[in-house]
């Protein structure tokens, strides 16, 4: 059988991408401002997210200025 699998993000790598400190990411999930889907792993307070999501995130926190109206 060929399964491809696909790469997850752990809290760290999603904070490295993000600029901020893994306990930011980790508050966000807790208070429920995290805006991209994510994956607990087995109930534990392991999460996973899928690379495109944290893409579509930082398209929307960070746009291209091209994408900036108005000016």
């Amino acid at each position: 059988m060929n399964e491809t699998k696909e790469k997850l993000l752990t809290i760290k790598q999603v904070a490295d991408i993000l600029c901020v400190h893994p306990r930011t990411v980790a508050l966000w999930i807790e208070t429920g401002k995290m805006k991209c889907p994510y994956y607990r792993l087995n109930g534990q307070n392991s999460y996973r997210f899928k690379p495109e999501d944290v893409e579509k995130i930082m398209q929307v926190v960070n746009p291209k200025p091209e994408e900036i109206k108005g000016e």
